[in-house]
């Protein structure tokens, strides 16, 4: 069986100094931890991953 983490998880274990950093940041400014990691997992996905897909009824 192979595990295949989800973004969400690997960016809550990850180790990076720039991610630990930017975490850091935002917690500095008023985000919870939660809402920090959301925050970087935004920053991170491609806009088309962030929007619905069209389906061909759609138009």
């Amino acid at each position: 069986m192979r595990h295949i983490p989800d973004p969400f998880s690997l960016l809550m274990a990850s180790t990076n100094a720039q991610d630990f950093n930017e975490c850091n940041a935002l917690l500095e400014q008023g985000c919870s931890t939660m809402e920090a990691l959301e925050v970087m997992l935004a920053r991170r996905t491609p806009l088309e991953q962030m929007t619905p897909r069209r389906r061909r009824d759609d138009f």
